[in-house]
């Protein structure tokens, strides 16, 4: 074979990974085992209580009465309650501005009340991602909790373009128009903390959304004379109809940055079954590239800058968020607020305890933490004094992360 046909062939070697580190998943395929394995997500446990009978048994005569106390079951906080009414759900039907959905959320939950409408709940298993389910509230006078159905539906959207394809959550910001429809999407991106706030809170009702400079929370859009315009919603109390009538933007912010990173996390999973057929290099290769992804995105490394300070005081919701502890007795540093300029103290997020990050296959976690611990560790050198990370903040970090992080430790024993 002769030089030029060696190139020929390097080249198209290369090309030919190159398509495959960068295909389209399919979610539903064999060496995933999407809709063959039985979930390992947390509802997926507690459906098995329910169905017994032995666990959220109460009745209620009314339907908020019934949810707060399966929200409290479920350990899912109340005042994680965010608004939206662009009908961008399956029950787009009975979804529009007098009638929002309610989102509530918890590390690992993510809960949707319907006003006469079905309860949407999505469960993540670490490994083969978000497992979606539909039931209806229970009524007083049912003798066992209704049937739940795991919605093969929801996959249409939660396993489309707007998860690049693997089964994850979805969180969408649009130009709505009067009666919750869309005119445009705002966000063609995939959601995140780095989104900048101009092209979040579309077709969404947000509290003090004027905080974030100019947005498209609590309006809709019109055409006139070719041009899109903003119309304000009225002001409206959902107390009626939800369990109050807040819509808390710091929830809102904290959902946009669990969703992308548990949206990454299952990609990374994805990914790597997928990489054994690929060459030795390119196995490293795209090994490599994850974690880069992985650890810019856990550090916050492209967050925008909050347009204007926040109270923490001024959202019931970041007050209880930033009281969880990580062990008896001991603070979470990683859930403390700035909002002066930032969401978080620590440029580190919280999520890195959550079993997403300790079910990711071994060579991306060691890799990972591997990379932190020589980026956090006191006698760092490799980030310089520009960097978001600033030497006290590493230190802090390090020192937490040793003592509350089985595999951060791990690996700063056996680098």
């Amino acid at each position: 074979m002769n030089t030029l046909n060696k190139i020929c062939l390097l080249f198209l070697f290369i090309f030919l990974n190159s398509i495959h580190l960068h295909s389209r998943i399919d979610f539903e395929a064999p060496i995933h085992g999407y809709f063959k394995k039985t979930p390992k997500d947390i509802f997926s446990e507690l459906r098995v209580l329910i169905d017994s009978g032995a666990y959220c048994n109460k009745r209620f005569s009314d339907n908020l009465s019934m949810l707060s106390y399966l929200l409290d079951e479920l350990k899912i906080p109340r005042k994680s309650q965010i608004l939206v009414f662009s009908n961008t759900s399956l029950q787009l039907s009975k979804i529009g501005p007098r009638t929002p959905r309610a989102i509530f959320f918890s590390d690992d939950l993510y809960f949707g009340y319907v006003p006469n409408g079905q309860i949407e709940l999505i469960g993540i298993d670490p490994e083969i991602g978000a497992i979606p389910y539909i039931f209806r509230l229970p009524q007083y006078h049912d003798e066992k909790f209704p049937p739940i159905y795991r919605s093969h539906r929801c996959m249409r959207c939660h396993a489309s373009e707007k998860t690049e394809f693997i089964p994850g959550l979805v969180l969408e910001s649009v130009i709505p128009i009067d009666g919750g429809g869309t005119l445009d999407v705002l966000n063609r991106e995939k959601p995140g903390h780095s989104l900048p706030y101009d092209l979040r809170f579309g077709g969404w009702f947000i509290d003090d959304a004027e905080k974030f400079g100019i947005n498209w929370a609590n309006k809709v859009g019109l055409i006139r004379n070719g041009n899109t315009e903003k119309r304000n919603l009225p002001p409206t109390n959902f107390s009626k109809i939800h369990l109050n009538r807040h819509s808390d933007p710091i929830a809102h912010i904290i959902l946009e940055h669990q969703i992308g990173l548990v949206n990454l996390c299952i990609k990374i999973q994805y990914k790597v079954r997928e990489s054994n057929s690929l060459s030795i290099d390119n196995q490293k290769l795209l090994n490599t590239n994850l974690t880069n992804e992985l650890l810019d995105y856990i550090t916050f490394k492209n967050e925008p800058k909050l347009p204007n300070p926040i109270v923490v005081s001024s959202s019931p919701f970041a007050m209880e968020f930033q009281k969880q502890t990580i062990a008896p007795g001991s603070t979470d540093i990683l859930r403390q607020f700035d909002l002066k300029t930032k969401l978080f103290k620590y440029p580190c997020s919280y999520m890195i305890n959550n079993r997403l990050i300790s079910w990711l296959p071994e060579q991306i976690k060691d890799e990972f933490y591997a990379k932190l611990i020589n980026i956090l560790k006191p006698d760092s050198s490799i980030w310089n004094a520009n960097s978001h990370l600033g030497k006290p903040d590493r230190l802090s970090l390090h020192l937490f992360l040793t003592q509350f992080n089985k595999d951060y430790r791990k690996q700063k024993r056996h680098p």
